[in-house]
């Protein structure tokens, strides 16, 4: 379960530097869109960060019982 984890936590780090990078440049992240803009960054990678935190919290939670 260690292994998923970390997993968890590389996606988790890569999707926010993603975010970050989007609220500046969103044309670097959202290439394969006709418009990027902002708010298209924080949909995509903000929902995607909050479900990998939930899944996180999820998995912490059945491994502790």
């Amino acid at each position: 379960m260690d292994s998923v984890n970390t997993g968890l936590n590389t996606l988790l780090i890569l999707i926010m530097l993603l975010f970050v990078t989007g609220l500046f440049k969103p044309h670097v992240v959202l290439w394969w869109e006709d418009r990027q803009n902002r708010i298209k960054v924080i949909r995509i990678y903000g929902i995607s960060a909050v479900i990998i935190l939930l899944l996180k919290l999820v998995l912490n939670t059945l491994i502790q019982a």
